[in-house]
């Protein structure tokens, strides 16, 4: 993460609280195997997207994307859109 600022501490505070929820996602397997069998377009799949960025917004109670990236790269969190793109 050349040139990119660090999250703040408290970022890293919650990592304790929030492992089990996010690794593994409890209801991910069921929400993609459900979609498997449906032909999504893109502004459907941004949706599913965006729902999962609201979720990770207010779990970890902020607006900042770049905190919420470097939570899913700590987290090994895949998008719904990047899962359904690699099953297909």
């Amino acid at each position: 993460m050349q040139g990119q600022k660090l999250p703040p501490p408290w970022v890293a505070a919650r990592y304790h609280r929030t492992t089990s929820l996010l690794h593994p996602p409890p209801l991910m397997p069921i929400l993609l195997y459900g979609l498997e069998a449906l032909n999504m377009n893109k502004s459907q799949l941004n949706s599913l997207d965006f729902m999962a960025n609201r979720f990770l917004m207010k779990l970890f109670n902020t607006n900042n994307m770049q905190i919420i990236e470097f939570c899913c790269e700590q987290f090994n969190f895949v998008l719904p859109s990047s899962q359904i793109a690699k099953s297909t």
